[in-house]
């Protein structure tokens, strides 16, 4: 595929790309505006793991709605990582295709793990309210991940994992400035560590990377993008260089400057 083929194939996928990193954004902090309502700490006291089942039950609906809208703000980040993935891909063809398979299965592997432990944990508060109020360990069963247990990680691990590859990739194509670049690397790590958990720092690289797709950025876009072939973004040391070189540039020859004296003033006497 040529470059201007490429720059095509970019341009007709921008606004799906847009449309989705917004509404990734929106669903993640609807789930957190929802879930804040509805979750509590049930802390590790046997008063309070009893009193657990009973507080799931009465915001069963804000848990499991916190959950589902989150799922959904991680499934649409495949759409978008996968268009940064095919971008850095065309530009940097030795871009590992791991990270477009994670991209897709971390967002779903994680929305139903989400779903999963909430759903499972409402159930189960439901069966202990009728057959079980009172037993400790039935109540501990309420909060236990259960089957979330081993798709929360493995979700968390593989979409951690295609922002550290695909960022680290579009910010050496030049696709990603690199404040861009590292803090999408940094987005990883904090998705892999807390198992998934939203965060104001993945709104905000979202949030700039609609801005990027949508050829808002603040001084153009990177060039990469303009062109279809790999442009790095220069190190600050390469811009410091260049600024020197063109103000090397700019200012006159020292010869010239040895030949220009300032001119004398005559003195003119005094007039009879």
């Amino acid at each position: 595929m040529t470059a201007e083929e490429q720059l095509e194939r970019e341009a007709a996928g921008r606004r799906l790309a847009v449309a989705a990193t917004v509404a990734s954004v929106t669903l993640q902090v609807l789930a957190v505006v929802v879930g804040s309502t509805a979750r509590r700490p049930p802390g590790e006291s046997p008063g309070a793991i009893l009193d657990a089942p009973r507080h799931v039950s009465q915001h069963a609906v804000g848990y499991i709605a916190s959950a589902a809208l989150l799922a959904g703000g991680y499934v649409l980040l495949a759409p978008v990582l996968d268009y940064l993935y095919r971008a850095a891909k065309a530009r940097r063809p030795e871009v590992p295709g791991v990270a477009r398979v994670t991209a897709y299965a971390g967002p779903v592997l994680l929305g139903l793990g989400l779903l999963a432990l909430q759903v499972l944990q409402v159930v189960r508060a439901e069966d202990y309210l009728g057959h079980h109020p009172g037993d400790y360990f039935a109540a501990r069963k309420v909060v236990d991940p259960g089957a979330a247990a081993g798709l929360l990680p493995a979700g968390a691990f593989a979409l951690g994992f295609a922002f550290v590859i695909i960022s680290l990739n579009a910010m050496r194509a030049g696709l990603l400035t690199r404040f861009m670049g590292v803090l999408g690397i940094i987005v990883g790590v904090l998705i892999a560590i807390q198992l998934g958990g939203s965060s104001p720092i993945l709104w905000f690289w979202l949030g700039a990377l609609a801005y990027l797709f949508a050829g808002r950025w603040p001084g153009g876009v990177p060039p990469a993008w303009r062109t279809g072939r790999a442009q790095p973004w220069p190190t600050a040391q390469e811009l410091r260089a260049r600024r020197e070189h063109e103000d090397a540039a700019a200012a006159p020859p020292a010869a010239e400057l040895s030949t220009q004296r300032p001119r004398s003033r005559k003195r003119r006497g005094p007039r009879g």
